[in-house]
């Protein structure tokens, strides 16, 4: 009875119920990676069994490389990947410093008293709002709204055919960015916290203004955790598809939303993207056992991409922390 109740006194039940918990989730995720792998990598194998291993495979990864690269008229699936990658880079553009500006005001100007927490509520409870909700506001406030606004201010003579004040990707990135912004406050604020107080003292003993210690200690020194910030806000933002579907994100984009003439990028234009292409190739095909090859390879097309993008922000995450960690060691 001593035993168990010192076993209890230590925690360990919750220690292992913990490490259940995280073995479970590893399992259930690597489970449906090994799935999704498997049944999406045979997809493109030649049917046609003659022949040496070499031409097969060669044949493999052309009809792999013609999925990647073709039009969506031909069974491709580029289209959605720069419609995917465009709406991602154009969403963290504009959500970064909108969230970090956010942080910085409620971390480090706001007063502590019962309306920042009421905003900082607010924010927590904005990041549960069903998504769909995000799409009927960019639809209402920005297509119409603001689109509609910039139609007749800078685009009279071509009404009453709209340039922006029909959906597109402009429309598309704002929503996004709208949608993932209370993950970047959060996580940003987190990151804020994180610094020690006494090197924001030691700053102003030195005679340095707040603008200029938020500028250049606090801000480089919770760069890491923007950058953890804009991982998730990516993870979301690649995988949506109800909100899209209001403001810009169609079946098939008429046309590839770049041009060879300045600004090169047409954010009036309407795009797809993997996870509309994955939608509408599961549930809206005539012939759902005939597209299901196809909705895993393009799930893990959509994967992929996102792993290659959080690599990316995982390096400069690494990099800014090895930075700014010798930095603080050399002071």
């Amino acid at each position: 009875m001593t035993v168990l109740r010192n076993w209890f006194a230590q925690g360990t039940p919750w220690i292992w119920l913990n490490a259940g918990a995280v073995a479970l989730s590893l399992l259930l995720v690597g489970g449906l990676l090994v799935f999704i792998v498997m049944q999406s990598v045979g997809v493109f194998w030649p049917a046609d069994m003659s022949g040496h291993l070499g031409s097969k495979l060669l044949q493999y990864l052309q009809n792999w490389w013609q999925f990647l690269s073709g039009d969506s008229s031909e069974g491709g699936i580029f289209p959605a990947i720069l419609g995917t990658v465009l709406m991602v880079m154009l969403m963290s553009v504009l959500v970064t410093p909108l969230g970090v500006l956010a942080a910085v005001y409620l971390h480090e100007y706001a007063k502590e008293g019962p309306l920042l927490k009421v905003i900082r509520v607010a924010v927590h409870n904005l990041a549960g709002v069903p998504s769909i909700i995000f799409g009927v506001f960019g639809l209402g406030f920005f297509v119409y709204f603001l689109g509609g606004s910039i139609d007749s201010l800078f685009y009279p003579d071509q009404l009453p055919t709209p340039t922006f004040g029909t959906p597109g990707l402009l429309w598309v990135s704002l929503t996004l960015a709208l949608l993932t912004l209370p993950v970047v406050i959060v996580a940003t604020e987190q990151g804020l916290a994180g610094i020690p107080k006494n090197l924001r003292l030691g700053c102003f003993a030195l005679g340095a203004t707040k603008a200029e210690v938020i500028w250049k200690i606090v801000l480089p020194q919770a760069s890491p955790a923007m950058v953890t910030a804009l991982m998730l806000a990516i993870a979301r933002a690649a995988g949506e598809v109800a909100p899209l579907v209001f403001v810009g994100v169609v079946k098939s984009a008429p046309a590839l939303p770049i041009s060879s003439e300045f600004p090169y990028l047409q954010l009036q234009q309407k795009i797809t993207s993997l996870s509309m292409h994955i939608y509408d190739a599961g549930l809206q095909s005539p012939d759902a056992q005939r597209a299901e090859p196809l909705v895993f390879a393009s799930a893990m097309v959509l994967i992929t991409l996102i792993f290659i993008l959080n690599l990316l922000a995982y390096r400069l995450r690494k990099r800014l922390n090895s930075r700014y960690r010798n930095r603080t060691v050399n002071e």
